[in-house]
């Protein structure tokens, strides 16, 4: 069981179907909205141009699908403002 945190204010948890369950019941609100939130943060600090290197949508298809699955992801990635590079 843990939760790892960044200075983006992001958390990453992990641990038993328990942990998970009563962390989530005392957030307020469902996974779904928090992986939308999380998307239009970046979207909004998104680089508009791809030109010059890696942008920050680079590697979030990437680390959504392994946290929540591939189809989970491209749902999510779909209906938020991100602009994909991958």
């Amino acid at each position: 069981m843990g939760i790892v945190t960044s200075n983006e204010s992001q958390v990453l948890a992990g641990g038993s179907e328990q942990f998970i369950t009563k962390l989530l019941q005392g957030l307020g609100r469902s996974q779904d909205k928090m992986i939308a939130a999380w998307l239009h943060d970046y979207a909004e600090a998104q680089d508009p141009s791809p030109e010059d290197g890696r942008r920050v949508g680079d590697w979030i298809p990437a680390q959504l699908a392994h946290v929540v699955g591939p189809a989970r992801a491209e749902r999510a990635l779909s209906a938020s403002k991100l602009r994909r590079w991958d």
